[in-house]
Formats: C-alpha cells, sequence, structure tokens
C-alpha cells in the first residue's frame, strides 16, 4: 500500500514519525495482521484490563507484569465470523462412564489462556477431567456430596470457582481441588425462604457476578448482580416488579451483555437485557414440552441449551434456531471453551468434545 493511499485512509503522517513506536510502524506498513505489542507476531489474545494485544507465543511474558494473581484476563483479538456447522464433529470422547450419569453442571477450570480441565458435578460425586499429552483425558474424583445436599451448579472464572447446591442457603467460593479448608461462604441471601441457583460470571462488567435465587413458598424468582466481595449491588430489573422466569436454575451472559436464564419451572430460556426488559423468550410458543437445563454462550453470541429430550439447541443472540446437535443423546449439561469447542453431557455418562464451527 503506498503513502499516497494511506493518506487517503487517514493513516498518513506527512513523514512525521515523532512520537511513534516500533510495533506503531509495524502496523502502518500495509499488513494484514496487527501486531504483538513485544514481538513481530501476529495479535491472538487481548488483555482486557491493560487492553495490550499480544500473540500465543508472549501469553506468559504478559502474565508476569503484574503481580497480583487473577489481574489479567484475556480474550481472543478480533471478530470470528465462522459458521454453524452443518455437521459437528465429534473431536473425541472425554469419558464414557455408567457411573457418570445426570450430570447437572460442567465448567472449564481457569487455566490460561485456554482450559484444558473440565470440572463436573452430578448427584453423586465432583469430578475433574484433564486433557492428557495425546489427546485423552484424565478422571479424578475431588468430593463426594455430603448427605441431602447436591451440588447442581458451577461457575468459574479465570481465577474464581463458584457454586450452589440444594438445601444450602449460601453461594460458596472454592480451590480448585474442592478442599474443605479451600471453601467459603461467599454470599447469603438477606431475606429468608430465598435460594442461589443458577451463577454466572459477568463477561462485560470485570468482577460481577450473576445469581438466580428461588423462593419456593412464593413460587417466585429473582436474578441479582453481586461484586467480587459478595456484597448485592443491583437487581436485573426491577426488584419488586413481576418477572418473566420462576426458577432461575442456570445462568449465563452472553458477550452482547444480555442475561440468558433457563426456567426449569416456566420450561424457557428468558433472554433479558442488562437493564432487565425481556428480550424474547425461546422457544417462543407457549406449549413448551421439553424442560431446559445448562445455558452457554459463545464468542459470536449464539446461546447453547441443554435438553435432556431433544438434544442441544443452538441460538443466535436474537432467538433464531441455528441448528440441533446431540439429538440422540439426551444431553444434560454442556459448556463451551475459549476456541469454541463444545463439551457435552448425556444423560448414560457420556462426554463429549465437539467441534460445531466451521
Amino acid at each position: 500500500m503506498t503513502t499516497k493511499t494511506l493518506k487517503k485512509l487517514g493513516l498518513g503522517n506527512n513523514g512525521d514519525t515523532s512520537g511513534r513506536n516500533k510495533a506503531d510502524d509495524r502496523n502502518l506498513q500495509g499488513q494484514d495482521i496487527v501486531r504483538c505489542y513485544k514481538c513481530d507476531e501476529g495479535v491472538r489474545f487481548v488483555c482486557k484490563p491493560c487492553e495490550a494485544k499480544v500473540c500465543k507465543r508472549c501469553v506468559g511474558d504478559h502474565l508476569e507484569t503484574k503481580t497480583s494473581p487473577g489481574f489479567h484476563r484475556f480474550a481472543f483479538y478480533g471478530k470470528d465470523d465462522r459458521m454453524i456447522s452443518s455437521n459437528p464433529n465429534v473431536e473425541g470422547i472425554v469419558d464414557k462412564d455408567e457411573n457418570v450419569k445426570e450430570v447437572w453442571s460442567i465448567a472449564l477450570l481457569p487455566d490460561l489462556p485456554e482450559s484444558q480441565r473440565i470440572i463436573v458435578c452430578n448427584d453423586q460425586s465432583v469430578m475433574v477431567y484433564q486433557k492428557q499429552g495425546g489427546g485423552g483425558w484424565s478422571k479424578n474424583e475431588l468430593k463426594r456430596n455430603i448427605g441431602d445436599s447436591i451440588i447442581r451448579c458451577i461457575a468459574t472464572s479465570s481465577s474464581r470457582i463458584l457454586y450452589t447446591a440444594t438445601n444450602c442457603k449460601n453461594v460458596y467460593e472454592t480451590d480448585e481441588y474442592f478442599s474443605t479448608e479451600g471453601t467459603r461462604p461467599f454470599f447469603a441471601p438477606e431475606t429468608d425462604g430465598w435460594n442461589p441457583r443458577g451463577i454466572a460470571f459477568s463477561l462485560v462488567t470485570p468482577d460481577h457476578i450473576w445469581i438466580g435465587l428461588y423462593n419456593a413458598k412464593l413460587k417466585k424468582g429473582n436474578v441479582i448482580k453481586v461484586e467480587s466481595n459478595g456484597t448485592c449491588v443491583g437487581y436485573l430489573g426491577n426488584e419488586t416488579e413481576e418477572k418473566p422466569y420462576i426458577n432461575p436454575r442456570f445462568l449465563a451472559e452472553n458477550k452482547n451483555g444480555d442475561i440468558c436464564i433457563s426456567d426449569s419451572v416456566g420450561k424457557k430460556v428468558f433472554v433479558l437485557e442488562r437493564k432487565g426488559a425481556l428480550r424474547f423468550p425461546y422457544p417462543p410458543s407457549e406449549n413448551s414440552t421439553y424442560v431446559p437445563r445448562t445455558v452457554a454462550t459463545d464468542r459470536q453470541c449464539n446461546i447453547l441449551i441443554a435438553y435432556p429430550r431433544n438434544g442441544i439447541h443452538i441460538i443466535d443472540k436474537n432467538g433464531e434456531l441455528l441448528r440441533i446437535v446431540e439429538e440422540r443423546t439426551c444431553p444434560t449439561a454442556c459448556c463451551v471453551s475459549l476456541k469454541d469447542l463444545l463439551f457435552v453431557c448425556s444423560k448414560d455418562g457420556d462426554m463429549k468434545e465437539i467441534t460445531y464451527l466451521s
């Protein structure tokens, strides 16, 4: 690209190179990629707090620029315009075990920049799967549920793990081993009768967490916003207004800021704006026969919903159904990795790693 063309595009400098560093010069030379701020490689990630653009090789160096744990949070750089594949491909079987049935929640453990560990909970135990060098997965059972308290929802960020359980009024924070000494109450509702259900870390507002609450006596639900220290700072919508959802069993925040609520009583997924206005319910029909379980989102703002009797529904940010995958496996839980790999747990104990974008 010539200097004259650069000037027409507003990128010319009239010969003035003062105040510009080497990285700026590289990025004005007409190449089709943005360069890492530390080297000549193409940018792969952007650190949200620093706004630094780094390649895959320099991620480790960038992590060492701050001593505070969890300071850096990486996202993929640039727009991803891949399409939903017409033929989703099973990359591999993570596990096939009859003892691992009825999984309630699945999440990625916080490894940057790409998680290689998955945490899974069902009515019997909590398990961690770790990717091995040869492509296989190892399994480690961490903790058996005690008494009638069963872990039902797990949410992870780049540095934290939260979970809710049946018959518990608290949201708990734990370490990666779910150890007794590493587990503590994180949040408890101030009003009696409200119990935590779904939890989700915010993708838009750092250090904010969404928590779904359900009152069995009133048969009503609420979703609140909590700071990283466990302090409630607001509601999704007005505190007292009637909500479209009843039991916010699972939550996910979309990249565009929408909050996705899987309601096991209303048998729908409700997608709301951050101020609480309902954007749309899914499915749109009133007579829904399938009960949704976990809900997840990807980098393209697609929403993925696990239906034990009807597969994984992939819808776009406006509620249009794009594709149904895993229709025959009775999926009970799903999550999406940073590379948009879909992990699906089925009712019969299978867990698969699926490529659904092409």
